[in-house]
């Protein structure tokens, strides 16, 4: 993690791979059980969660556990794409280490901040929703994202290539989803009656 936190002195991953910094982020909410991957937890169908029988020291663990994970998420979050502990300026003399934690802790509180922006404004998945989400869109756009990652480092191009071709393929996910809704929404809806009894039901 080090050699990766100061290979971003200059530039940090997230401008060079925006699209494995997006395929990391869904990857590890689905992971730490976050929202909208909290399958198992459905506070807003069983109230409080599965931890309703619990109270005192017991429920505090098991919360503790839980934003200790996202907390964990957002750490490394910061190590692999927003440079770790570099800022924007380079830190040097007295008082360095302080510089240094302090941006860490700044830049892991943003990404928590995110984790509860999208626990507040994006629903539940369902189970089949979560399957082919990860089947149908982050597996071929890891894949993706390999393929241009070992072109770059083969052919050695130019570092704002990768950052283009990943911007590319992330809009090209976002047009084809938003022309996916809008084709659905758009479908007429075929209502075949029929008489029985004298009456006519669907």
């Amino acid at each position: 993690l080090t050699v990766i936190v100061n290979g971003q002195h200059r530039v940090w991953y997230i401008v060079l791979q925006p699209l494995a910094f997006v395929i990391f982020f869904v990857a590890s909410l689905a992971e730490v059980g976050r929202a909208p991957f909290d399958i198992p937890m459905a506070e807003s169908e069983v109230v409080g969660g599965p931890f309703v029988e619990y109270s005192g020291m017991h429920w505090a663990m098991f919360f503790l556990a839980e934003y200790a994970n996202t907390f964990a998420l957002a750490v490394l979050a910061t190590l692999l794409f927003l440079g770790g502990w570099h800022g924007w300026a380079p830190s040097h003399g007295v008082g360095q280490e302080v510089v240094q934690a302090l941006w860490l802790l700044l830049k892991t509180s943003l990404v928590i901040m995110l984790v509860f922006w999208v626990r507040a404004t994006v629903p539940r998945l369902r189970i089949d929703q979560l399957m082919s989400l990860a089947w149908k869109v982050l597996l071929p756009l890891a894949f993706v994202n390999f393929v241009l990652t070992a072109f770059y480092k083969f052919y050695g191009w130019p570092s704002w290539t990768i950052a283009v071709m990943s911007i590319a393929v992330l809009g090209a996910v976002l047009y084809a989803y938003h022309r996916r809704r809008f084709t659905r929404a758009a479908r007429p809806v075929t209502i075949k009656l029929r008489v029985e009894h004298g009456r006519i039901v669907r």
